[in-house]
């Protein structure tokens, strides 16, 4: 093994996925990529709010819609 392999870290990324009450899939993390069926990047960041209540103008992504409509979940 090389030097250079011996001083390498892995960085360890932690995701964390939690769902709001009566709101949206909160999605957090360090280089999250928000990807759509066809592999293209829709968002880079690292907090997304997704959207569990099917309502939402801008989806995927949450636009507070669970509130106007009462979703509970």
């Amino acid at each position: 093994m090389s030097e250079q392999q011996n001083n390498k870290t892995e960085e360890k990324v932690i995701t964390k996925l939690f769902p709001r009450p009566n709101g949206p899939l909160v999605v957090t993390g360090e280089k999250l990529d928000l990807i759509d069926e066809n592999g293209k990047v829709i968002k880079s960041a690292e907090r997304f709010s997704i959207c569990r209540c099917g309502h939402s103008a801008s989806q995927p992504m949450c636009d507070g819609s669970h509130n106007r409509i009462g979703f509970t979940g």
